[in-house]
């Protein structure tokens, strides 16, 4: 499977809020990061993070941008997601994301975009 469609796939996954399916794409020892946030390291912490980001959305869609395929697995790509909160309210965020996908799982995962409109914390702890 190439990599735009590995993207897209997941980001189905993220956008029907599916936690199990979610967890499927990511490295027992992955490491999930935010900007300058601390990261969020192993399966179990990343699983905990999207459960409690995802119970603070009433729903989102993401839009993936440009794409560029480079060395040993890593991607960088562009991203748009449109968020409804709880309240009603829309957010869009807007970032780009450097990640080393081995085996169809990411082993690491940086993503610049300010998710705190969206409700989401931006640190994490290992687990």
């Amino acid at each position: 499977m190439n990599a735009e469609t590995w993207l897209r796939e997941y980001y189905l996954l993220c956008d029907a809020k599916d936690v199990d399916g979610i967890m499927e794409h990511w490295a027992p020892d992955a490491f999930l990061q935010f900007g300058g946030g601390e990261p969020i390291v192993g399966t179990g912490a990343i699983r905990s993070w999207f459960a409690e980001f995802m119970n603070s959305l009433q729903s989102q869609k993401h839009k993936l941008g440009r794409l560029w395929e480079l060395p040993d697995g890593y991607l960088f790509f562009e991203a748009e997601v449109d968020n409804i909160l709880h309240d009603g309210r829309a957010v869009t965020v807007q970032g780009g994301t450097i990640c080393r996908v081995k085996d169809g799982q990411f082993v690491e995962n940086r993503t610049y975009v300010d998710i705190s409109p969206a409700g989401a914390p931006v640190t994490g702890s290992s687990g």
